[in-house]
């Protein structure tokens, strides 16, 4: 697969034998990754029927670049600055290569996207935009479903900061948020969503995040210590990304 550029799938593959080994699930876990292989392998034969949605889910997940010039001139909002208000960031390394996703909500529309940054070889990324800040700067869209990647068309300028976290609700809501996804997109690993008035939580087992109606949701921490440090034990607001497994947290506020 890796000869055949298609980078992503190849990673899904290879991520599969730690998965095997390291999860307790993993009988469930490979069984709906193999899922995802055969949707897409019935999608790539299905290819001139599908819309450009799909078109541009399948790539993604495969790892079937486009080129940035192409998102710039294929998206027609791409030259109208606009405010985005900074959600939250993740930075991860698989020992090849830095990842940096940077969530951002539009303040007009409601709209949610995902910058993503990549460094090789040593190379730095770029320097994380503050969480609660508002860009101005025109945003360019790639095909695909809702959240949509996204890249800065211009340099962003900061024009505010603090601001609150939008929307959101409970566990069930974040969990329809996931469903929601899911429904337009099979291959998406995971979705921005914002719970209300939980608290971090843990007995013996991992750390959960609890809402008000009692439901939890799996914390994706090694510990739970610097959560429970920033939230004091008390309700808070979190926005993080909601995923199979379980919920990352990147941004936490204080209940008003």
């Amino acid at each position: 697969m890796v000869d055949a550029q298609l980078p992503g799938l190849a990673e899904r593959v290879r991520a599969m034998s730690s998965a095997v080994h390291g999860r307790d699930d993993w009988l469930d876990h490979l069984l709906a990754e193999l899922g995802r292989w055969w949707t897409a392998v019935q999608a790539w034969r299905s290819w001139p029927d599908l819309d450009d949605a799909t078109r541009g889910d399948l790539r993604a997940y495969l790892g079937w670049a486009t080129a940035s010039d192409d998102v710039r001139t294929g998206d027609a909002e791409a030259t109208t600055p606009a405010a985005w208000q900074v959600l939250g960031a993740h930075r991860s390394d698989d020992g090849r290569l830095l990842e940096q996703r940077t969530w951002l909500r539009s303040a007009a529309s409601g709209e949610v996207v995902q910058v993503l940054d990549f460094a090789a070889g040593g190379a730095p990324l770029p320097v994380a935009h503050l969480t609660g800040s508002v860009l101005e700067v025109a945003v360019a869209r790639y095909p695909g479903s809702a959240p949509q990647r996204a890249l800065f068309a211009e340099p962003p300028v900061p024009v505010a900061q603090g601001a609150a976290l939008p929307g959101g609700g409970t566990v069930a809501h974040a969990l329809d948020d996931l469903a929601s996804v899911w429904s337009h997109n099979p291959w998406a690993v995971r979705a921005p969503v914002v719970v209300r008035g939980a608290v971090v939580a843990r007995a013996d087992g991992p750390p959960v995040l609890v809402d008000g109606t009692g439901a939890a949701l799996p914390l994706l921490l090694d510990e739970p210590w610097d959560l429970l440090a920033r939230t004091g034990g008390h309700a808070s607001d979190v926005f993080g990304e909601l995923e199979e497994s379980g919920l990352r947290p990147l941004t936490v506020t204080e209940v008003a």
